[in-house]
């Protein structure tokens, strides 16, 4: 191998890396968001099954909204990344969904989302501890994305470090 093919295999590799780099940037956030998808697709199939078409609108909005987002994470692989706003906005309408469906749960309108739930105290606990913890994950997760957008996410000093020893 010449000292030219080894200094672009070098270019090529670091080049490589640094993609890979600023992609697992990301890493998180692209596991949690099929989490979300599957969640209410599952949902919109047993509401489907259970034939309550009048709430098939509700999930069916957030598997799209959450597929935009998993399509925008998809094209995070470069190294200009721009933030991601489809996936913020996501997160910020599962919180919000999630809040609604909490109160309609604590007002007695479980059975129209929940149909195929059984009307119990325990039910709705546990319905809302599910539903707290789709807002606490998507919160973490939006903190994260900030975090990423001000570069104050730990991945963003390792590069950093790399290119600063690749120097």
């Amino acid at each position: 191998m010449t000292g030219k093919e080894r200094v672009a295999l070098e270019a090529k590799s670091k080049a490589a890396t640094l993609k890979n780099m600023y992609y697992a940037r990301y890493l998180l956030v692209r596991y949690t968001l099929p989490i979300y998808f599957f969640v209410n697709l599952y949902w919109l199939l047993i509401l489907f099954l259970s034939k309550s078409y009048l709430a098939l609108p509700y999930p069916l909005v957030l598997m799209g909204a959450g597929g935009l987002a998993m399509l925008e994470q998809g094209r995070m692989y470069s190294e200009e990344q721009k933030p991601a706003r489809l996936t913020s906005r996501f997160l910020q309408l599962t919180i919000i969904s999630n809040l609604v469906l909490m109160l309609a749960v604590l007002g007695g309108a479980k059975s129209f989302f929940y149909p195929f739930v059984k009307d119990t105290s325990g039910t709705s606990a546990i319905l809302i501890i599910f539903l707290g913890l789709g807002i606490l994950l998507a919160g973490l997760i939006l903190a994260k994305l900030r975090r990423i957008d001000a570069k104050a996410d730990w991945q963003y000093k390792r590069i950093r470090q790399y290119l600063s020893a690749k120097s």
